[in-house]
């Protein structure tokens, strides 16, 4: 009986097998809407090198695998979008390379389970990729630039974005309005506005891991989602804050990250709750900022502020500051100005005006700190 079950499911496997087919551009059909058109769920759509003008819609399909070959360029015809999915399931979309387009480059709507892997983006006047209403989405390697708008913007649950790369865009690198969203070994350059940005209360479970930032206009990377995690990051001369926790971002983590030369803060925080562990910050203006309460700041070492190395406001209360190092402040180690802090084994040393300026009176435990 197990014999004949596994000869019936190796049968099954080779009728699916035959029913797939290859639909070729320009051999079979002279054009990719063509070609997409006449091919069946499971079929492959294969377009040669070749320049093709024209606006492709795919408008609920399934099971379509779609490449582009080296040396195939897509440019959008009249006011229409280049590359439009709607409402389909498990589609891939490999290589294309799209060139100018008056919106948006890659657009999804309405789908599940799209893959878009190694394709290149440029100069369009609306986002590189924009993928609304769609799930399961992931965009791996390509590469989106000179672009008008933001570089990829995400209105879609449960979507990965690994190792792509984001360059000159007038809005922010990468903006997410989701939940459930990875961006995962992402190099984002000279972003009009920010580098990553989830600014949308009430999202959560993003995850920004080992992504690296350079030369944003405004912060780095900047969140307002409870639960997020920024983990082994880079940011390098940002405009604004290296890394900012707006007032939603409640139950955060930074760790293991790496901030240069950031305009504002190497790491600012605002929410509540959130742990800001073993993190790297060269020559900021101030090392970390604390206004909400309840945080964990725990052996992060900060090197050459400007100004100082960690700030906490007066609306900062009831946080754990434990074991950060500061050198070469440029005015004070640590300044105090909030209330019911608990400071423990942090050491400030070599600072311009004073290893500590504590303005709050009296009003937090310090506990066996070398602040000069």
């Amino acid at each position: 009986m197990k014999r004949v079950l596994a000869i019936a499911a190796v049968m099954a496997s080779f009728a699916s097998t035959a029913q797939a087919g290859t639909v070729v551009v320009p051999g079979d059909q002279p054009t990719i809407q063509q070609g997409i058109d006449a091919a069946q769920d499971g079929d492959t759509v294969r377009v040669k090198r070749g320049e093709y003008t024209e606006s492709v819609d795919v408008d609920g399909r399934a099971d379509l695998n779609i490449v582009f070959e080296s040396g195939a360029i897509l440019r959008s015809a009249g006011d229409a979008l280049p590359f439009y999915l709607d409402g389909s399931t498990n589609i891939s979309l490999r290589g294309v390379a799209i060139d100018g387009s008056i919106g948006e480059g890659v657009l999804l709507y309405d789908c599940d389970g799209v893959t878009l892997s190694r394709c290149s983006i440029v100069g369009t006047n609306g986002a590189g990729i924009y993928i609304e209403n769609s799930v399961n989405t992931r965009v791996e390697r390509c590469s989106v630039s000179s672009i008008d708008d933001d570089g990829i913007y995400i209105v879609g649950n449960d979507t990965v974005v690994t190792r792509c790369e984001v360059e000159s865009t007038a809005g922010d690198g990468i903006h997410i309005r989701a939940d459930r969203v990875l961006v995962d070994r992402c190099v984002v350059r000279d972003a009009g506005e920010v580098g990553i940005s989830a600014t949308r209360a009430g999202s959560d479970g993003l995850r920004i891991v080992r992504c690296r930032v350079t030369e944003t206009a405004d912060d780095g990377i900047k969140v307002n989602f409870p639960g997020t995690v920024i983990d082994k990051c880079v940011v390098t001369d940002a405009g604004g804050d290296s890394i900012e926790l707006r007032s939603s971002a409640v139950d955060c983590v930074v760790r293991r990250c790496k901030t240069i030369r950031g305009g504002d803060w190497g790491v600012n925080v605002m929410g509540t709750g959130c742990t800001i562990e073993k993190n790297k910050i060269v020559k900021p203006t101030t090392g970390i900022g604390i206004s909400g309460d309840d945080h964990t700041i725990v052996k992060n070492k900060i090197s050459k502020p400007s100004a100082t190395g960690i700030f906490l406001f007066a609306t900062a209360q009831g946080n754990a500051v434990e074991r950060n190092g500061v050198k070469k402040a440029g005015a004070y180690g640590v300044v105090l100005e909030g209330t019911n802090n608990t400071l423990t084994k942090n050491k400030s040393a070599k600072s311009g005006t004073a290893g500590l300026d504590d303005r709050s009176g009296g009003a937090n435990t310090l506990v066996k700190n070398k602040l000069k």
